[in-house]
């Protein structure tokens, strides 16, 4: 990301932590622009607040017409009835955030808090209900889910994790060795909604070209042998030789 993107800290932003699962990911294509033209002026957190005057952790401070709190949203479905609430639980209980081994016939799209696009996550979720109730897809057994299930959920989900989780339930993730000529951005991204229409139930003849389509339209820094050469410590030999001899 750094390669394609630069530091934030070339803009003016803050840089981010060293430790990804701290610096946390966002997509926003305009914030950096606006930080440059100081449309967007960064601050630490809030260290107090006297009447219009707020104060900063670095000691700083701004006089200021409002403070928008962003605090997000409980996720909550009240019109369940009682019954499904107490199976479900509070957080809404379920397997790969859609599914219940004790609700076979309820399906559960989007009650999860994000970091990342919604849209093709829920699609996959969408597309995973209809597979499992149209007996396409075979259901995860019942002590897979449960095991799964008491393990806690994380207070905000990533994109890439939850999607390519439930691409792998649905079958649907892309068979890299089937696409030579996409194999390696398949695997290190960017990861485009047409990718899990290529394989598997719902694949669709224009998947390929539409990926292809979409990936000249996004920039992407080219991918370090050292990392291909990685791909054989999770046992994608066969992978780490195609792309090496593209490579070549």
């Amino acid at each position: 990301m750094l390669r394609v993107a630069g530091s934030p800290d070339d803009f003016g932003a803050p840089a981010p932590a060293p430790d990804i699962l701290e610096a946390g990911l966002s997509l926003c294509q305009e914030y950096l622009s606006l930080v440059a033209d100081e449309s967007i002026d960064c601050r630490p957190a809030i260290a107090a607040i006297d009447g219009r005057c707020v104060t900063f952790l670095d000691g700083t401070t701004v006089t200021v017409d409002a403070i928008v709190s962003a605090t997000g949203y409980d996720i909550d479905v009240p019109y369940l009835d009682e019954p499904l609430r107490r199976v479900l639980g509070p957080e809404l209980s379920l397997y790969r955030r859609t599914l219940h081994p004790d609700l076979p016939g309820l399906g559960v799209v989007g009650q999860f808090p994000l970091q990342g696009p919604y849209f093709p996550i829920l699609e996959l979720q969408a597309r995973w209900v209809v597979a499992v109730w149209s007996g396409e897809v075979t259901p995860p057994e019942a002590g897979r889910m449960r095991d799964a299930m008491a393990v806690p959920l994380p207070q905000l989900e990533v994109h890439n994790v939850l999607a390519s989780t439930i691409a792998d339930e649905l079958g649907v993730s892309p068979d890299l060795l089937a696409h030579p000529d996409l194999a390696e951005p398949l695997l290190f991204g960017p990861l485009l909604p047409p990718r899990y229409r290529l394989d598997g139930p719902g694949a669709q003849p224009g998947a390929a070209a539409a990926f292809a389509e979409q990936l000249a339209a996004s920039p992407r820094a080219p991918v370090d042998a050292t990392h291909v050469e990685e791909l054989r410590d999770f046992g994608l030999d066969a992978v780490a030789d195609l792309l090496r001899s593209r490579q070549v």
